[in-house]
């Protein structure tokens, strides 16, 4: 009778154990979205991830302009503009001209699937560039 009673028991802890499982695996997972949901390990947006990391990758501002500057995918720009981007990037990139920055970003960013660096390692998350206001509901680029 009491082996009866102990197999009792281990056959309803194995079905709890199971219907708790099964129900733990039907929650919804939340997403990790930086400042909302997870920890913003970019605050200040552009500049926490264009560094310069070692002295054979520099990812920084300036040295992108450089870069696109040296492709001849973009013009050249002023000492004193590089020394304050990103803000510097709206004196031209303005939303009616003829290459608006937010159209810019979100193309450099958001495009080429795996072979985006952001994509890939940033998984696309809007805020790493973004911030909420939580009390407002306006959304702004961080760093601008």
């Amino acid at each position: 009778m009491r082996s009866r009673a102990v197999l009792a028991v281990i056959v309803i802890g194995v079905l709890l154990t199971s219907v708790v499982a099964a129900m733990a695996a039907e929650q919804p997972k939340v997403p990790a979205i930086p400042g909302i949901t997870a920890e913003d390990t970019h605050p200040n947006g552009c500049t926490d991830c264009h560094r310069k990391v070692s002295p054979d990758k520099d990812y920084s501002l300036p040295t992108e302009i450089a870069n696109m500057v040296k492709a001849g995918t973009h013009p050249k720009v002023s000492e004193r503009m590089m020394k304050d981007l990103p803000k510097q990037c709206l004196t031209c990139h303005k939303p009616d001209s003829k290459h608006p920055f937010a159209q810019v970003m979100h193309k450099a960013h958001l495009t080429g699937g795996a072979e985006n660096h952001f994509i890939s390692n940033y998984q696309g998350q809007c805020m790493n560039c973004h911030q909420l206001d939580p009390k407002t509901g306006s959304i702004s680029v961080k760093g601008l």
